[in-house]
């Protein structure tokens, strides 16, 4: 959620949460809401990923 509000102007992390947390969408209706938002490119890959990382744990070993 962070990083794609950190790459769509006049959109905050909160909104994305919360609009995720009121729809019911299917990975379908998804795919039709942000496809024309990924710039597609040879070199580049989508990576979808679940993992929730305790910020205290990033914050503290990032900065090494």
């Amino acid at each position: 959620m962070t990083n794609f509000a950190d790459h769509k102007e006049n959109l905050s992390h909160d909104q994305v949460n919360r609009c995720l947390r009121r729809s019911n969408l299917t990975p379908e209706l998804l795919w039709e809401k942000v496809k024309y938002d990924i710039v597609h490119s040879e070199n580049g890959y989508i990576l979808f990923d679940d993992t929730v990382a305790d910020k205290n744990f990033l914050i503290k070993y990032s900065k090494s």
